[in-house]
């Protein structure tokens, strides 16, 4: 999905806490290869997303309306 230009949005909740920082720590890497940024949605959920991806300014308007 990443490497396709699309945002990911993950929620962890379903998840034991060692498989949701795997899953984490796996997407961070991904993510930061990708020159992109990780934001906390909730307790268990990120926005993961490439670089290009918040050019636009789609992404960071999304965030600033959740706050």
């Amino acid at each position: 999905v990443l490497l396709e230009g699309r945002a990911l949005l993950a929620n962890f909740e379903r998840l034991s806490v060692e498989d949701a920082n795997y899953m984490l720590t796996f997407l961070s890497g991904a993510v930061y290869a990708l020159k992109g940024e990780v934001h906390k949605i909730h307790t268990r959920t990120f926005l993961f997303g490439s670089e290009d991806e918040y050019k636009d300014g789609t992404l960071m308007q999304y965030l600033k309306e959740r706050e």
